[in-house]
C-alpha cells in the first residue's frame, strides 16, 4: 500500500458523512499529516526541516521563532526576525539575526505550520 493522498481522504470523509446523521449528532472530521504537530526530538529531524519555520521553547522558558538555516548533530541555527526597540527612535524596527542553539538548551520545538 502506498501513501494516502488527498483524494483518498476526501473519499473516506464522504463515506463517513454518508453513514452519519448530522441532525442526530454534530461532528467534525479533521485530517492531518501524521506527526506534523509533534515536537522534534532528533537532530536528523532538524536537518530534514532546514528552510522551514520553527517555534522553540528554551529550557529557561524563553520562546523563539525562526527559520532553520543549518543543523548538525550538536546544534541548530535559526534565522529570526523580531521587532525590537531601537535607541533614539520611537518606533520598533525589524531586527534580523542568526541564533545558534545547542539541543540541550531546547525544551521543545515544533514546526510552525503555515498556509500560503
Amino acid at each position: 500500500m502506498g501513501p494516502v493522498g488527498i483524494s483518498d481522504c476526501v473519499d473516506i470523509s464522504r463515506q463517513i458523512e454518508h453513514n452519519l446523521d448530522r441532525e442526530a449528532e454534530d461532528f467534525s472530521l479533521q485530517v492531518s499529516s501524521p506527526g506534523l504537530d509533534k515536537p522534534l526530538r532528533d537532530y536528523r529531524q532538524y536537518i530534514k526541516n532546514i528552510g522551514r519555520s520553527l517555534q522553540i521553547r528554551l529550557a529557561d522558558g524563553q520562546d523563539i521563532e525562526g527559520e532553520i538555516i543549518a543543523a548538525d548533530e550538536v546544534k541548530v541555527t535559526l534565522h529570526t526576525r523580531t521587532k525590537e526597540p531601537v535607541e533614539g527612535k520611537k518606533k520598533k524596527e525589524w531586527v534580523e539575526r542568526d541564533i545558534v542553539l545547542a539541543y540541550p538548551d531546547i525544551k521543545q520545538s515544533k514546526i510552525k505550520i503555515t498556509f500560503n
